[in-house]
């Protein structure tokens, strides 16, 4: 086996030697490389002797043994670090768990304001309902007494009329018996005349059939105005009714809207319930995971002691081994010494002996090199395999601390999701509420619209109710005007003939002629009453066409205002739902932006 010089401490070696010892650090072309340029070989006269190995081997074990006490301070410096950073990572998660329990504390504080803050206006805004409810009754009360006002005026109409009907007719029936008793009287007296009486008797009854006849006209034509009057009445009565149901129905409509307005409070309240608790089952959830990962993190402590014990244990094993093999290792050295001396001394006795030992001891040295080789390369492959099972201590735990890493991560990735949904339950409340309040306010707008409107019904009623009844007065004026000019032409009727009857013959035919004239004024009369009642029907008809007109055009106006609020709810509703879109827009862009950074 060739030897060279190593210049490095200037002892003498074999290739394999050197290929053992350097193979940690370089590679075989390396040391190739160094062995033939940098090595020089031994000169002729040392290559012989072999006394040179037993120094080389221990400075080789002393090399060994400093660099593996190298290797043992690097390994516990790693250690201690490691056991460092660990300790600053438990520091940095114990305040990041105190601000998040802070940040909780505070957004349990908000929501509490929050709730309070709708509780109050929850309050306010019944107070108001209440206020309007009692308005609206105090309105229904004042339209009711208005309205019985209303019938027992027309009660006592009803009952004027029937006096003055009853009263007319006691004066016809005077009036007829005093005709009968001048009769009578005018026979007693006439006796003689009885022809001439009794055309006139004649003339009169005709004249009497021809004013009965006038009267049950008249008569009639009243009774149908009363008709008239009373279907209006009835009209009258079947408008307000239409008008209390609608009423009725627009309160009921407001009630079902009140109902359904605490419905979804009851629902918004609930669902804030489902929310907290909700919210406290994550925070459970949240305590519960941190007491576990508290207890892993422990266990990962246990468990990373006792792999330090072991590993110091193993130390101490190897090193208890190093020192038995270190302790073998000089024993032999020393009785390998020995043998020289023995050697040295038989040589310088038998120097012929020599060459036969000399081959006996390469032998066994070449025997020895290779158990020496053989034990080095077994030492060599156990401290590959502790330097492996240390690397891979070391990759596990590694591991295990990207894992808790990304654990952390993690967590800290939905906390900020959980706040990101608390914030946008928030905004969501908030636009809730706001919407809400829109909502009551146009609905109150609607109502106080809607009163106006039946305020304005009420006075256009009220003067249709005036105008009817200035119509029925001058209606009663004109008639008892007839009834008296009627009257006073009997009167001069029964002037007249007892004028006649007094004057006698020729006065007769004054009469006829004088009857004749009262005939033909009469029937002027009669046209003209007819006339009359022909205006006053086309007015009634008149008015009862602007009535209609009145309420097509309220019913034209309440469609258009239907119409204007349809479309307003549509348009709040699409602002809303672009709103809406330009916030998951942005959550998108920030979830990107949150994205990004973390890839980052």
């Amino acid at each position: 086996m060739e030897r060279r010089v190593d210049p490095a401490d200037g002892g003498s070696y074999t290739f394999q030697d050197l290929s053992r010892y350097y193979a940690k650090q370089y590679s075989k072309q390396e040391i190739q490389h160094y062995w033939s340029k940098q090595c020089k070989p031994l000169a002729p006269s040392t290559a012989v002797l072999p006394a040179e190995d037993p120094p080389d081997l221990a400075r080789l074990a002393q090399a060994k043994e400093q660099q593996e006490q190298q290797e043992q301070q690097e390994q516990q410096e790693q250690q201690e670090q490691q056991e460092q950073q660990e300790q600053q990572e438990q520091q940095e998660q114990q305040e990041q768990q105190e601000q998040q329990e802070q940040q909780e504390q505070q957004e349990q504080q908000e929501q509490q304001e929050q709730q309070e803050q709708q509780e109050q206006q929850e309050q306010q805004e019944q107070q108001e309902q209440q206020e309007q409810q009692e308005q609206q009754e105090q309105q229904e009360q004042q339209e009711q007494q208005e309205q019985q006002e209303q019938q027992e005026q027309q009660e006592q109409q009803e009952q004027q009329e029937q006096q003055e009907q009853q009263e007319q007719q006691e004066q016809q029936e005077q009036q007829e018996q005093q005709e009968q008793q001048e009769q009578q009287e005018q026979q007693e007296q006439q006796e003689q005349q009885e022809q001439q009486e009794q055309q006139e008797q004649q003339e009169q009854q005709e004249q009497q059939e021809q004013q009965e006849q006038q009267e049950q006209q008249e008569q009639q034509e009243q009774q149908e105005q009363q008709e008239q009057q009373e279907q209006q009445e009835q009209q009258e009565q079947q408008e307000q009714q239409e008008q209390q149901e609608q009423q009725e129905q627009q309160e009921q409509q407001e009630q079902q809207e009140q109902q359904e307005q605490q419905e979804q409070q009851e629902q918004q309240e609930q669902q804030e319930q489902q929310e907290q608790q909700e919210q406290q089952e994550q925070q459970e959830q949240q305590e519960q995971q941190e007491q576990q990962e508290q207890q892993e993190q422990q266990e990962q402590q246990e468990q990373q002691e006792q792999q330090e014990q072991q590993e110091q244990q193993e130390q101490q094993e190897q090193q208890e081994q190093q020192e038995q093999q270190e302790q073998q290792e000089q024993q032999e050295q020393q009785e390998q010494q020995e043998q020289q001396e023995q050697q040295e001394q038989q040589e310088q006795q038998e120097q012929q002996e020599q060459q036969e030992q000399q081959e006996q001891q390469e032998q066994q040295e070449q025997q020895e090199q290779q158990e020496q080789q053989e034990q080095q390369e077994q030492q060599e492959q156990q401290e590959q395999q502790e330097q492996q099972e240390q690397q891979e201590q070391q990759e596990q735990q590694e591991q295990q601390e990207q894992q808790e890493q990304q654990e952390q991560q993690e967590q800290q990735e939905q906390q900020e999701q959980q706040e990101q949904q608390e914030q946008q339950e928030q905004q969501e409340q908030q636009e809730q509420q706001e919407q809400q309040e829109q909502q009551e306010q146009q609905e109150q707008q609607e109502q106080q619209e809607q009163q106006e409107q039946q305020e304005q019904q009420e006075q256009q009623e009220q003067q249709e109710q005036q105008e009817q009844q200035e119509q029925q007065e001058q209606q009663e004026q004109q008639e008892q005007q007839e009834q008296q000019e009627q009257q006073e032409q009997q009167e001069q009727q029964e002037q007249q003939e007892q004028q006649e009857q007094q004057e006698q013959q020729e006065q007769q035919e004054q009469q006829e002629q004088q009857e004749q004239q009262e005939q033909q004024e009469q029937q002027e009369q009669q046209e003209q009453q007819e006339q009359q009642e022909q205006q006053e029907q086309q007015e009634q008809q008149e008015q009862q066409e602007q009535q209609e007109q009145q309420q097509q055009e309220q019913q034209e106006q309440q469609q258009e205002q239907q119409e204007q609020q349809e479309q307003q709810e549509q348009q709040e509703q699409q602002e809303q739902q672009q709103e809406q879109q330009e916030q998951q827009q942005e959550q998108q862009e920030q979830q990107q932006e949150e994205e990004e950074e973390e890839e980052e």
